[in-house]
């Protein structure tokens, strides 16, 4: 089991929201926090903070498809793994 934490700058909360949807279908256990990004220069801040456990996904294969997806919204990616 591997504790992973993904954050990311989005334009908006509509973005923020449906791209939760995604990482819920990645891992039904993940934490996701969606607030403003008052001191950050963002719209919008999105964390989410996985347990892979019981996931069939390598983390480097989960980073990229998390930076990659966010750049293609308009975002940008704030990667680490704890």
């Amino acid at each position: 089991m591997q504790h992973l934490c993904l954050t990311a700058k989005l334009p908006r909360y509509e973005i923020a929201a449906e791209f939760s949807d995604v990482i819920r279908a990645i891992d039904t256990g993940a934490t996701i926090h969606i607030s403003e990004g008052i001191n950050c220069n963002a719209q919008w801040m999105l964390k989410a903070d996985f347990i892979l456990c019981n996931v069939n996904i390598r983390f480097r294969d989960l980073e990229e498809l998390f930076a990659h997806a966010v750049s293609s919204l308009g975002g940008v990616a704030l990667l680490r793994a704890n």
